[in-house]
């Protein structure tokens, strides 16, 4: 509770900074606290070096998840910031349903400049600079967007500089992608070593379930967009009718609403090509589990963009530079970003955003959220 309040206290829970700032400051703070109190440990035989261990690891993971209880308090009583959206509409939007509503951060809109505690301006703006130094003259946080919605809290000292360090933010991120997808596969190997058993004992039982209530082909593949756009197979537990391509075309054809569904969002819900045990495997996510031999095999990462279908290049080359210098991942952030409900064109949004801000700590919040997401069945069809 001290340790708490003394965060309180310095501000930790009133101040949007970057994750990659919060997690520096803890990992460093609970490190050194390790370091010392391990040291006492060779001098008091009533330390436990064990106790003291875990106790370091709380340390690091106690602030971020008491932030979020703390800014999920201050909205029960009104002490929001308040957000004014200087920005063009496409742009508004995205922060809208993707920044603004993240209870971490705490923010509220409000369409009045002057009572708003925080500016949010567009750095593709015509009249950028003009717009950016009346803000400065006020009192109030000043935070830049580029077409990605990454934001950048800027100050009338380091303005020009943050300016261009917004412009030419996506390249200097994309220069150490390398350098990000190995932490990633490392991740990636750490989870299948944990979760292996439990991950085999779903591939049989699933497996075995569909063979009875279904027949066979019980896995399913097909090429999707990989990183760099190469196209790979993907694995899945077979969840349609045979024949199901055959099927589509056909209702594509005699059905003008159901295809403008299928454009919009690249699948369909009342689908009449899956069977009933594959309506189940879809609201449990259960079909994705063959997915991790991708993730063995090193084509596929457990968490990452969606894997987009080869017929949908000619729609997604616009972003050949960001989301697919990653590998796709059997889930992401557009899945605990409303999954199924989301539109493709804003899943790649999603996709864009999670690329540029990606770190080790969001690939964990998404992974909790997953399955948040598979128990309660949200989205999912």
């Amino acid at each position: 509770m001290i340790y708490l309040l003394i965060l309180f206290t310095f501000g930790f829970y009133d101040k949007i900074r970057f994750l990659q700032q919060d997690l520096k400051y803890f990992f460093v703070a609970g490190i050194i606290f390790g370091i010392v109190t391990l040291a006492f440990t060779n001098y008091f035989d009533n330390f436990s070096a064990g106790f003291v261990s875990i106790l370091t690891i709380l340390l690091l993971i106690i602030p971020p998840i008491s932030r979020i209880f703390a800014r999920k308090t201050f909205k029960h009583i009104n002490l929001q910031e308040k957000v004014f959206l200087d920005i063009h509409d496409q742009l508004k939007n995205f922060i809208r349903e993707f920044i603004l509503k993240d209870s971490y951060l705490n923010l509220r809109e409000t369409a009045d400049p002057e009572t708003a505690d925080l500016i949010i301006l567009s750095n593709t703006s015509n009249n950028i600079g003009t717009v950016l130094a009346s803000y400065l003259n006020t009192n109030k946080k000043i935070f830049l967007s580029d077409e990605y919605g990454v934001l950048f809290p800027i100050r009338k000292k380091n303005a020009r500089q943050i300016l261009q360090k917004s412009l030419s933010y996506a390249s200097q991120k994309m220069s150490k992608v390398q350098y990000y997808l190995a932490i990633k596969r490392i991740f990636d190997f750490g989870f299948l070593l944990i979760f292996s058993p439990f991950i085999l004992f779903l591939f049989s039982i699933t497996g075995l379930a569909i063979l009875i209530f279904s027949g066979k082909p019980i896995i399913f593949a097909n090429f999707r967009i990989g990183k760099d756009f190469k196209p790979f197979k993907m694995y899945k537990f077979r969840t349609m009718k045979n024949k199901s391509s055959s099927l589509l075309t056909q209702l594509l054809q005699e059905n003008f609403s159901i295809k403008l569904e299928f454009q919009k969002y690249n699948k369909l819900k009342n689908d009449p090509r899956i069977t009933p045990i594959g309506k189940f495997l879809r609201k449990t996510s259960l079909d994705e589990v063959p997915q991790f031999i991708n993730v063995l095999i090193g084509n596929m990462n457990v968490v990452g963009p969606r894997p987009v279908l080869i017929q949908s290049i000619n729609e997604v080359v616009k972003y050949k530079d960001t989301v697919f210098k990653f590998k796709p991942g059997i889930t992401g952030l557009w899945q605990v970003s409303g999954r199924n409900q989301t539109t493709f064109a804003r899943r790649l949004e999603i996709d864009a955003w999670y690329v540029l801000n990606w770190s080790i700590f969001l690939d964990l919040v998404i992974c909790f959220k997953t399955v948040a997401k598979i128990i309660s069945a949200e989205g999912a069809y």
